[in-house]
């Protein structure tokens, strides 16, 4: 499966050149189990359709207890320039919350310390362990102060 993402060089007089970018090494290998999965500002580069077999993947190899998320959550008001980095998937965060819904996980309460727009999701599955529990139930003192932070500037 090759997944097209547009991208332009950073010579202006270039033209826009295609790039495929191939996840067949990912789907080929095969992955034990973790306990934490970061993905940071990739998912807007896959479209709907490969989001659906990197799930698959995850779910059935990876099995992360937490996942680490964040994604361009929003058009560049710059012509071009989501263009430029490949942007093909952007959605709102309550679209990428109902996509992580949809394959089992929970958003946490806590915000890592990466994006506004990051989450942490918990899998379902891992919602019998009282340290996973927990990340549903309280925001941490970092995770308060940085939405505070982003929401007043202050």
């Amino acid at each position: 499966m090759a997944i097209r993402s547009a991208r332009r060089t950073s010579n202006p007089s270039t033209q826009s050149l295609l790039t495929a970018i191939t996840l067949t090494h990912f789907f080929e290998q095969s992955y034990g189990e973790v306990d934490v999965l970061l993905t940071i500002e990739v998912f807007e580069h896959i479209n709907d359709e490969g989001l659906e077999s990197v799930f698959k993947k995850i779910r059935e190899q990876v099995k992360p207890k937490v996942i680490v998320f964040s994604s361009t959550p929003y058009a560049d008001p710059n012509p071009g320039w989501d263009e430029q980095w490949g942007h093909i998937n952007m959605k709102p965060i309550e679209a990428w919350d109902a996509l992580f819904a949809k394959n089992g996980f929970v958003v946490s309460k806590t915000i890592p310390p990466i994006t506004a727009w990051a989450r942490m999701y918990v899998n379902e599955s891992a919602l019998s362990e009282p340290k996973y529990r927990k990340l549903l139930e309280k925001q941490s003192w970092l995770a308060r102060k940085l939405a505070r932070l982003y929401s007043t500037g202050k």
